[in-house]
């Protein structure tokens, strides 16, 4: 756990340590319903390795008007990935 997620915890920040538990950052276009690929999860702010997640015929190699970065837990992003490879 990192120093800051440690320290929201021991403050008692709700905001903070709702955001501490949503681990994953996912670069993705939620009207499209599909990830970016490894270069925009870079450069949008998406966890190392993350598109590796997905199959590489699902992501989407430029960005859109709805692509944003969230955060997400990782019951979410299993949920996710399921929908988005099957």
């Amino acid at each position: 756990m990192e120093i800051s997620r440690v320290n929201c915890v021991v403050s008692g920040d709700v905001r903070e340590l709702s955001e501490a538990l949503l681990t994953n950052r996912l670069v993705v276009d939620v009207e499209l319903r599909r990830p970016g690929c490894a270069l925009l999860q870079a450069a949008m702010g998406g966890d190392p390795g993350i598109a590796n997640l997905f199959d590489a015929d699902k992501w989407l190699i430029a960005p859109t008007p709805a692509m944003k970065c969230y955060s997400i837990s990782d019951e979410q992003l299993e949920q996710f990935r399921e929908e988005v490879n099957h």
